[in-house]
C-alpha cells in the first residue's frame, strides 16, 4: 500500500476507538500525542525502502482537510524518526542479526539483507524496534526529565507499535503480503489482492468509512457528555464492534489467505 493509504487507515481506526478522550480537556494532549505516534508508526516499516513516505515532511497523495492535519501535526516528525528507525534500528538490527547467524549464535530459515519488506515487516521487526524507541525515549528522559514523563513515553511507544502493526496487517493485504514469522519460517505468511499504486476502491471506500465512524464517533461522544441518559461504555463498545466487523470485511475483499 501507499503512504497515504497506511497513515489513514491506521489513525482512522485507532482514532475512532478513542474519540472521548478527545473531548476530556484532560487527556486531550494525550490524544493528539498518541495519533502522532499511530501516524509515525504506520511509515514506520517501510525505513527499509529507498524513497518510503516517513522520510518526507509531506504525505503524497492526501486531500483536503486530513492532508493539512497530517502534514501540520505528524509531517514534520517523520524524517527525524525516518532516520531514526533506518539507521538506529533497522541497519544495526540486520548487522547484528548477520553477525550472530555467521558465529552460530542463533539459527534461521530466511537470511536477513537489508531488503524491502524483510525484517521490519514481521513481529520480530515490531519487537525489536519497540525495545529500541523505548530506550532511546527513556535515555532522552533520563537526561531531559523536564520534557519527558513515563506517562507521555508509554503512550507514545505503545502508539507507535500499535501503527506498526497495523501496518503488517494492511501490507498483508497486498500481493507481495507479509511473513509475519520471518526470518523464522513462513508460518504466518498472507497475502490478498490488493496491488500497491493502482486504484483499489475497497481500500477507498474502507477510509471514507472509517472517517465516518469517526465523525459518528465524535458526535454521539459530545451528545453522551451532554445528556446523561446516553451511555458512553455503550457507545464505544458499539464503535469497537463496528471497527472490528468493519476490518473484517475489508481483509476478506481484498483476497487476504495464509499461504
Amino acid at each position: 500500500m501507499l503512504g497515504k493509504d497506511h497513515i489513514i487507515l491506521s489513525l482512522f481506526t485507532v482514532s475512532a476507538i478513542f474519540m472521548p478522550f478527545l473531548l476530556d480537556r484532560t487527556n486531550t494532549g494525550l490524544f493528539v500525542l498518541a495519533m502522532i505516534g499511530v501516524g509515525i508508526g504506520s511509515l514506520a516499516p517501510d525505513a527499509d525502502s529507498q524513497d518510503a513516505a516517513i522520510f518526507h515532511t509531506k504525505v503524497k497523495g492526501l486531500k483536503g482537510g486530513t492532508r493539512k492535519l497530517i502534514d501540520t501535526c505528524i509531517g514534520p516528525f517523520l524524517p527525524i524518526f525516518g532516520f531514526i528507525q533506518k539507521f538506529l534500528i533497522y541497519l544495526p538490527a540486520v548487522k547484528i542479526i548477520q553477525f550472530l547467524v555467521k558465529e552460530n549464535k542463533i539459527s534461521l530459515q530466511y537470511r536477513v539483507t537489508e531488503t524491502h519488506r524483510g525484517i521490519l515487516h514481521s513481529v520480530l521487526g515490531l519487537l525489536i524496534s519497540f525495545a529500541a524507541l523505548l530506550i532511546y525515549s527513556s535515555i532522552l528522559m533520563i537526561l531531559f526529565p523536564e520534557l519527558l514523563s513515563i506517562k507521555t513515553l508509554l503512550v507514545f511507544n505503545v502508539a507507535f507499535s500499535i501503527g506498526f502493526f497495523l501496518h503488517l496487517l494492511e501490507d498483508s493485504c497486498t500481493v507481495s503480503g507479509v511473513n509475519f514469522t520471518f526470518p523464522m519460517n513462513k508460518k504466518l505468511l498472507f497475502k490478498g489482492e490488493v496491488r500497491t499504486g493502482k486504484i483499489d476502491y475497497s481500500t477507498g471506500a474502507f477510509e471514507s468509512w472509517l472517517g465516518a465512524l469517526n465523525v459518528g464517533h465524535f458526535l454521539a461522544s459530545a451528545l453522551s457528555k451532554e445528556n446523561a441518559s446516553i451511555n458512553s461504555i455503550q457507545i464505544e463498545l458499539i464503535v469497537i464492534l463496528i471497527i472490528i466487523i468493519s476490518w473484517l470485511i475489508f481483509i476478506r475483499l481484498s483476497g487476504m489467505k495464509r499461504y
